[in-house]
Formats: structure tokens, C-alpha cells, sequence
């Protein structure tokens, strides 16, 4: 049932995405061609047109790569916004566990955000024919073997950041459906709020943290020391220690996401 809602959730998005996809390249194309033409003709007199044409082609573009981003968020949020609606009365009737409905729709929009920023990339490099060697370069240093741990820690904050942005999202509509007839204000207010009921909290944690390690008796101080000096010696064991916390931050957010928001839509939802 699982393979049969994620089919479901990549046709329905993919059905609005796809051509917005290749409307912005279509226009990246253009845009490249136009700016060729315009440096064609850059040194003959009485052809300001091409140069009118450039700027309108690579402001339609930047425009379209815009859209094209804000297209996905919306479509995606869209979509678990009408589960917890009168949708929602079919989808749950399925054979199919509220976990599965969530995991598709999170599968769904971040491959769907994925493949977005992708094209957004692509079609940014195609319009932009003058730097073509200097982006090729730049994405041969980047993604080198020399690199290639940096990018995998890269690509892996992408993935969990992206998965916790939508849960977040996913958190507030699930708390907002508590009440049905103001649904989409009580999720916008519930968005501020536990946002910044979230920022007070780890600010708190931090300061408290500190007060801590700055009353620590001196015994423990002295105790303490050889091992820091000796994690300082290893830059790249830091470097890396480092790299894995905040990875597993990520990660602990998104499990703590992902069980309070499956709780609400499980045995807390209130259908209108």
C-alpha cells in the first residue's frame, strides 16, 4: 500500500511541477541564446534590442527559478494541508496506517524539493553562457575526491534540514487541525508560536550549559584539561566530532518531529 500512495503523491505533484520544470528551462535556453546573440552583435552599432531582450529573458528566468521553488513548497504543503481536511475522510478510510500517508507525503516533497533545486541549479548554469567553464570548474573542485567527505556531510544536513522543514510544517498543521473551523490560522499561529517557544527553550539550554561549565569546581577543571588538549592536537577529529553532532541533532529533531506529529494524526485528529 505504502509503493501505491507514494505512486499516488509523485503523479498528483509531478503533474504541476513537471511543466513548470520545463517552462524555467525552456526560458534558461532562450535567455543563453539571447545573452550569445547579444555578444554577437555587441560591437555593431543600432542593436539595442538584443540587449533589451537579455535583461527582460534573464529577469523572466530568475523569476521562473523563484517560482519554480515556491511552487514546490506550496504544492507540497498544499498536500498534507488537505489530508487534515474533508481529504482526509477518503485517505484514512484506505488500508493504509497514518504513518504510511505521512511517509509518502514526506518522501514525496523532499524528493520533489530535491529535484527542484537540481533543475533551479541547471537552469541557472544554462543561462548563464558566460561563466560555463568557471561553473564547470567550480562543480569539479566541489565534488572531487579530495572533497568528497565534505560533500557527503553536505549533502546529508541538505537531506535532514529538508525532512525537519516539512515535519515542522507538517507539527503546526497537525496542531492547527485541533480546530477545524480556523484551521489554516490556527496552523499559521501555531508556526510563530512553537517557533519561538523553540528558539526560547534552546537558548535557555545554551545559557544554562554555560553557567554550568563556568561553575564548575576546579578539580574538574584540572581533570578535564588533558583530554581537551588532546582533542585540540586532532583538528580533523574535531572537525569531524563536530560535523556528526549537528548531524545527529538533525536527526533527533526529526524522529521528535516525525513521533508527536504521527501521535496528533493517529489518535489526535480532528477531521472537519
Amino acid at each position: 500500500m505504502m509503493n501505491k500512495l507514494l505512486k499516488y503523491e509523485c503523479l498528483a505533484v509531478g503533474r504541476i511541477l513537471v511543466p513548470i520544470w520545463a517552462g524555467t528551462a525552456v526560458f534558461s535556453l532562450l535567455t543563453a541564446l539571447v545573452t550569445r546573440l547579444n555578444g554577437t552583435f555587441a560591437n555593431m552599432a543600432g542593436t539595442p534590442v538584443t540587449s533589451v531582450l537579455e535583461s527582460f529573458f534573464q529577469l523572466a528566468t530568475a523569476l521562473l527559478i523563484f517560482a519554480t521553488m515556491a511552487a514546490c513548497v506550496i504544492l507540497n504543503i498544499q498536500r498534507f494541508y488537505k489530508l487534515l481536511g474533508e481529504q482526509g475522510y477518503l485517505m484514512f478510510s484506505l488500508p493504509a496506517a497514518p504513518w504510511q500517508h505521512m511517509a509518502a507525503k514526506l518522501l514525496c516533497a523532499c524528493g520533489s524539493t530535491i529535484a527542484s533545486l537540481l533543475v533551479s541549479i541547471g537552469c541557472v548554469w544554462m543561462a548563464n553562457s558566460d561563466g560555463e567553464e568557471e561553473a564547470a570548474q567550480a562543480f569539479s573542485d566541489a565534488f572531487s575526491l579530495s572533497n568528497t567527505m565534505g560533500t557527503v556531510f553536505l549533502v546529508l544536513l541538505l537531506v535532514l534540514s529538508l525532512v525537519a522543514a516539512y515535519l515542522y510544517l507538517y507539527l503546526c498543521m497537525a496542531i492547527g487541525s485541533r480546530w477545524p473551523q480556523q484551521r489554516m490560522l490556527a496552523s499559521i499561529a501555531t508556526y510563530f508560536v512553537l517557533g519561538f517557544i523553540i528558539q526560547m527553550v534552546s537558548i535557555f539550554l545554551f545559557v544554562a550549559g554555560a553557567i554550568v561549565m563556568a561553575n564548575l569546581p576546579r578539580s574538574v577543571l584540572d581533570g578535564m584539561a588533558p583530554f581537551f588538549i588532546e582533542i585540540s592536537r586532532n583538528q580533523t577529529a574535531v572537525t569531524w566530532g563536530l560535523a556528526g553532532f549537528v548531524l545527529l541533532l538533525f536527526a533527533a529533531a526529526d524522529a521528535i518531529l516525525w513521533a508527536v506529529t504521527q501521535y496528533l494524526i493517529s489518535k489526535k485528529l480532528n477531521l472537519p
